[in-house]
């Protein structure tokens, strides 16, 4: 029996982070199993010493992006000390193949399902590098250290040939089911990682609806299920069917729904059927309320589109969250303004503003690179890539975060986004009213979340 422990390391700036089980992990662990029989594996909140010691895992197999490369860098190195065999998957591997560490022995290009159980099929207590040279989709050092690049893996076409996951991993007490019914999005944001997954595939509606039929009959305490695929909306036909079998199931009853979209996918007819869904929450990143920074960043979308689909939203009774970005490079203060004033004239009912990230693979971290702002070195603060910070520990940009901003200081930048901080807590504060007297239990679940998590973080910090 091998014995697999697969972790997605995180920086517990937000409870999101370790409170929900990574949905990729899941397929990749029910994939495995169901292929390998011979193999047991676990998914786990954090990996330490302690852990390490008590489990004695064959494998451990990590799953992350740019700004938690530190931290799986350092979990590679404490399995090393264990004589633990690491696997490294993610968006970080798949853009920069070339950061695997000698602590790593392979890393994952692109989707993980089918390389890592090809892996475990001609696992030994080890690899070799000619078994690995049939594998593709995978990076390697051979025994001179040089690096040694597999074929390319062509993605996964039916993803309805996948098995359905235990996305809750048994966690009876959790009241929220998150579930990615696709992979991938068409478009092209210049600061956005998807843009690795140029191959946009949807799992079929009957698919979504055995995927949800599953979770409802096993955890009765379930009582809202969030989407989390970049853009739910991208069929709308698609959008309809999964209404209607979800409704012919009983289950638009029994759940209420989150979804992701943008603000030029929004209309009447789409609003109707997520209302139909008893869809109570609608995020979508506007990202900005000025057109000039809108048509920089290749949003396809107006000032006018965003405000519209606000005010359509509360229209219809959905409660709407939208993340803003500020600092472009040459974005100027009064642009960053604009966005400001959209904010507080929009009845937008959440609002997150961040600050750019130059990830790996995007168009500003080819500006960045260019600026040299950012390395493609394993020794550089990948840390410093963190979005959740900007937002969560804003003082962070004062000195450790990487600024793009080519005409405001550090200085200014901070000011800002304290300002902006201030604003959005406003209508936090008024949404947690609306919600208080809506369904006073959401809150306290929610409420209940933070709590565990600062529980959490404590004892990892």
């Amino acid at each position: 029996m091998v014995k697999i422990l697969l972790n997605s390391p995180c920086n517990y700036y937000t409870s999101v982070e370790i409170l929900t089980n990574p949905i990729g992990l899941s397929y990749i662990k029910t994939f495995c199993e169901d292929k390998n029989p011979h193999v047991r594996i676990s998914i786990v909140p954090y990996i330490d010493k302690e852990l390490l010691e008590r489990e004695r895992p064959d494998i451990v197999g990590l799953s992350c992006y740019a700004a938690t490369y530190g931290q799986a860098i350092k979990v590679a190195g404490m399995c090393k000390e264990y004589g633990v065999h690491v696997v490294v998957g993610g968006e970080q591997i798949t853009t920069l193949p070339n950061l695997i560490t000698d602590d790593m022995d392979i890393g994952v290009i692109g989707e993980g399902e089918r390389a890592f159980e090809k892996l475990l099929r001609v696992y030994n207590g080890g690899w070799k590098g000619e078994e690995l040279l049939d594998v593709p989709g995978i990076v390697f050092r051979d025994s001179q250290g040089g690096l040694v690049q597999t074929e390319p893996a062509s993605p996964l076409k039916d993803l309805d040939s996948l098995p359905v996951p235990d996305l809750l991993q048994g966690n009876e007490k959790t009241d929220t089911l998150c579930i990615m019914t696709s992979r991938g999005c068409p478009y092209r944001c210049v600061f956005c990682a998807t843009g690795w997954h140029r191959n946009v595939r949807w799992f079929s509606p009957e698919k979504v609806l055995e995927t949800i039929k599953y979770h409802a009959e096993r955890y009765p305490a379930l009582q809202r299920v969030k989407f989390w695929d970049d853009l739910f909306t991208v069929k709308k036909e698609r959008v309809r069917r999964i209404v209607d079998l979800l409704e012919e199931e009983g289950l638009t009853a029994r759940f209420n729904y989150s979804v992701a979209t943008r603000a030029d996918h929004i209309s009447e007819e789409l609003l109707h059927q997520l209302k139909r869904m008893n869809c109570i929450h609608v995020s979508l990143g506007m990202e900005s309320g000025s057109n000039r920074t809108l048509e920089y960043i290749n949003k396809g979308t107006t000032v006018e589109t965003n405000r519209k689909a606000a005010l359509m939203l509360r229209r219809f009774d959905l409660f709407s969250e939208s993340s803003f970005i500020i600092g472009f490079p040459e974005e100027t203060r009064e642009e960053i303004m604009e966005t400001y004033d959209f904010i507080r004239a929009t009845p937008l009912n959440k609002v997150q503003v961040f600050l750019p990230v130059p990830y790996p693979g995007t168009k500003l971290w080819e500006h960045a690179l260019a600026k040299g702002l950012v390395s493609e070195t394993v020794d550089m603060d990948w840390e410093a890539l963190d979005l959740i910070a900007t937002m969560y520990r804003p003082r962070q940009v004062l000195d450790r975060f990487i600024v793009l901003s080519e005409i405001l200081s550090k200085q200014e930048l901070y000011k800002l986004l304290r300002k902006f901080g201030r604003l959005a807590r406003v209508k936090t504060f008024l949404y947690a009213l609306i919600l208080l007297r809506r369904n006073p239990r959401i809150l306290i679940n929610r409420f209940m979340r933070e709590l565990v998590f600062l529980l959490v973080r404590r004892k990892r910090n």
